[in-house]
């Protein structure tokens, strides 16, 4: 969407591309966007948007054959997504909805939870505010890093330090952010343990 800041894929990235990390665990865009709620009187919205997570996970404790048989439970029910997309539901708690609305319907009626169930256009509208608050939440962010562009071509001029640049921006009371551009991309995959996916390291790490 316009103003938001892009989301790519691993393959989509390309040496000279520049992405941007977190220096601290915390989740700054949340904050933002929990920010922009709670001045709107909102503060207690992303909870009911969370209701849909909370019955796959609640179904999925429960379910006597574990994730197999929570994927069976949502086939059953309609919903034919990948076992990657149901896992990334179940432990991302970065996404804020399922991708469609009618799978939203769909884990309602695998379920069976009744507070889901009574509440699904509720969670509909809850999950809509949530995630135009992370929008604006983007927004705010990526003003600041273009408010900060022309001292990032100014330092560049200077040093003659480009194809390796840099750029780190405190953004107010949520911390500092860092722009970095990626210099190699490896030509094979590896795996990687979950708690090291998405994380800036530093040469001592």
């Amino acid at each position: 969407s316009e103003g938001e800041i892009p989301h790519r894929y691993v393959r989509e990235l390309r040496v000279g591309d520049y992405i941007l990390f977190q220096e601290s665990n915390r989740n700054i865009l949340r904050e933002i966007a929990d920010k922009g709620l709670a001045r709107e009187g909102k503060h207690g919205l992303r909870t009911i948007a969370g209701l849909w997570r909370e019955a796959l996970r609640e179904t999925h404790m429960h379910n006597a054959s574990g994730f197999e048989g929570l994927v069976r439970s949502l086939s059953d029910a309609g919903c034919k997504r990948l076992p990657s997309t149901i896992r990334n539901w179940l432990y991302d708690d970065n996404q804020i909805g399922p991708g469609k609305k009618r799978d939203l319907r769909y884990i309602a009626k695998a379920t069976g939870n009744k507070l889901l169930l009574d509440r699904i256009e509720e969670v509909e509208t809850a999950i809509s505010t949530v995630r135009g608050a992370h929008i604006q939440a983007s927004n705010y962010i990526r003003h600041r890093l273009l408010a900060k562009l022309p001292e990032l071509i100014a330092n560049r001029d200077r040093t003659g330090y480009g194809t390796q640049q840099s750029m780190q921006i405190d953004i107010e009371e949520y911390g500092r952010v860092m722009i970095l551009q990626i210099e190699e991309i490896a030509d094979d995959w590896e795996e990687t343990p979950i708690n090291s996916v998405n994380c800036l390291f530093s040469e001592e790490d």
